[in-house]
């Protein structure tokens, strides 16, 4: 038999672990760099010799950052025992990271000097002078240690991890240790995995016409046909996802909508429901989405489509259910985090003409790091973006600057903006006038100055905006005459003067 038949193809990542580490390598939390740590521990744990050595150097420079952040916690005399680690730590990274970037730039017979081989890369020739000083001669301070250490993680970043990870993982950058034994099709772009998703659904679909009562989780955990398409969403549920939600698949083309499934026309009504016995049908596959924690994910997919510029009212009407019983569902039990809330807001604004602002109220409610501020601005947001005007909203955009009885509710043109900003000045004018006209020689004197009332409404008492508790302090200026400025980082008390 041919040995070609028992080759493993490694699979070191999925899609989703990839995202993930890319936005733990620009943190610099100690909890995120240990995460992300330990992730790459993971894949060369996978790939052994076929490590991408991009990937090994990301994961040696982190430690070295790591032991950083670790020692900052340190009392004196732990930190002093810690230094000497420290140095050994950034400079096994750093002659890692050079060496390899000089293995990529020595192309041709004769052997460059290795300044001028990894020139061509970006790297400057202290990094090599550094690498040159920890090898050769006495290891430098660590404040040049430091130095390049972030140089080798700034190149890393944009010249690898910024990419697709189909792109970073066929790019030169991703050369392996063992690169005479590693072949490209092992980190191949998934070619074909489109065909093998949709392959996968119209699979799905045979057996389920066949099995439409199978109904309970026992029932469909042996069936080979969900199987395949659990191990493609653990591979690449964002492609997955993107097939899946296709028309022609769960969204149902309009011919088949009709036709096959003999369904009633679709509502854009909000109460609106996909039927039961179509969402019976798919039951199976969102089973499986949910219990893989893939909740945001199909609503963000989802929100996704609604972008597309010619989007249909029967498709729109049943991408439009689906999310709005997903969000509905999930809106009062703790299934998705705070984080995983905040991501569907982001993706919802852009669409948000196409729901009610009940639903959008709901997500912002399940994001409690959102500050009144930000609630606000969505709020205006909504307001500009809604399709539906307002009761008391003048009929044209020229009435909304003689509405006279108060702010415009419904902004839908430039005309209106603009009008509803003269209104506002106005308002803020005619209010600065009456508050210098009783205060104008006290104001001079002192220097205080209006400010927005909204500033001031979450800041706890005795403090000032833009201030933080550890820069609290109070300074007795000798210069009586000196103005408090806003926002300052203290607060300025004239002196008393005899």
């Amino acid at each position: 038999m041919n040995d070609s038949s028992h080759r493993q193809v490694i699979v070191p990542f999925t899609q989703y672990e990839w995202k993930y580490v890319r936005q733990l390598f620009r943190s610099r939390r100690i909890e995120d760099i240990k995460e992300c740590v330990i992730i790459l521990s993971t894949w060369i744990s996978r790939t052994g010799d076929n490590t991408p050595v991009a990937i090994s150097c990301s994961h040696v420079l982190l430690q070295a950052e790591l032991a950083e952040l670790k020692m900052e916690g340190m009392c004196e005399s732990e930190r002093y025992m810690a230094i000497d680690d420290l140095r050994s730590k950034h400079g096994f990274a750093i002659v890692r990271f050079v060496n390899y970037i000089n293995e990529m730039g020595q192309t041709g017979a004769n052997l460059k000097a290795m300044a001028h081989a990894v020139s061509k890369f970006g790297i400057e020739k202290k990094i090599v002078d550094i690498r040159h000083a920890i090898t050769h001669q006495t290891c430098p301070d660590l404040a040049e240690l430091r130095y390049a250490t972030k140089k080798c993680l700034e190149w890393l970043w944009k010249n690898f991890w910024l990419s697709d990870s189909s792109v970073a993982m066929n790019s030169r950058q991703a050369t392996t240790a063992n690169s005479s034994k590693a072949t490209p099709s092992e980190f191949n772009s998934q070619r074909g995995s489109e065909q093998q998703h949709l392959n996968a659904i119209r699979a799905f679909n045979k057996w389920r016409l066949k099995n439409r009562d199978l109904k309970t989780e026992l029932e469909w955990s042996e069936v080979p046909e969900i199987f395949v398409i659990k191990k493609l969403l653990l591979l690449d549920a964002p492609g997955f996802l993107r097939c899946f939600f296709r028309d022609g698949h769960l969204i149902l083309a309009e011919e088949q909508w009709k036709k096959i499934w003999k369904f009633p026309p679709t509502s854009s009504d909000e109460n609106w429901i996909v039927p039961e016995i179509y969402q019976n049908f798919w039951e199976p596959l969102f089973h499986l989405m949910f219990s893989l924690k893939l909740g945001p994910e199909i609503i963000i997919a989802f929100l996704w489509r609604l972008k597309e510029p010619h989007m249909r009212k029967h498709q729109k009407d049943q991408i439009t259910a689906y999310v709005r019983m997903i969000v509905l569902q999930f809106a009062d039990i703790d299934v998705f985090s705070a984080d995983e809330w905040c991501r569907v807001l982001d993706h919802l604004l852009p669409v948000a003409k196409n729901f009610n602002i009940k639903l959008i109220d709901t997500v912002m409610r399940n994001c409690p790091n959102l500050s009144r501020k930000r609630r606000n601005q969505i709020r205006q947001i909504l307001n500009i973006s809604s399709p539906v005007p307002s009761p008391n909203r003048p009929s044209t955009s020229s009435g909304a600057s003689s509405g006279g009885g108060g702010d415009v509710k419904y902004i839908h043109t430039v005309d209106d903006i603009q009008a509803l900003m003269k209104l506002r000045m106005a308002k803020r004018t005619a209010s600065e006038a009456s508050a210098s006209s009783t205060n104008s020689n006290k104001n001079e004197t002192t220097g205080i100055e209006l400010c927005e009332a909204t500033d001031w409404v979450d800041v706890p008492f005795g403090m000032a905006p833009g201030q933080r508790l550890e820069t609290f302090t109070v300074v007795i200026d000798d210069i009586v005459d000196r103005k408090r400025k806003a926002f300052d980082a203290a607060i300025v008390l004239d002196s008393d003067s005899d």
